[in-house]
């Protein structure tokens, strides 16, 4: 919409076609960044676990799995969570 509102204002045509947002592409896998997600909690930086997350969620939407990474890690990062000894 901002495109064409800019190309507008400038008096130009636009092609929405010309301007399509590709379609999310990983080369990992859903399974694979939500098992990274995950591990990183202990292992990473601090905003990975999240970044993981939400790629997960990107790539699969409509998983239930991603969807409860994403609650775990916020669970986790809320310290909502007990820590393993």
């Amino acid at each position: 919409a901002v495109l064409a509102e800019a190309h507008a204002a400038r008096g130009l045509p636009f092609d929405r076609a010309a301007h399509a947002v590709p379609d999310f592409k990983s080369a990992l896998s859903p399974d694979d960044l939500r098992d990274f997600a995950v591990t990183s909690l202990r292992f990473g930086p601090a905003g990975r676990p999240l970044h993981y997350a939400f790629r997960a969620l990107r790539a699969e939407p409509g998983c239930r799995q991603s969807w409860s990474t994403l609650a775990y890690v916020l669970k986790h990062r809320l310290g909502m969570l007990g820590r393993a000894a």
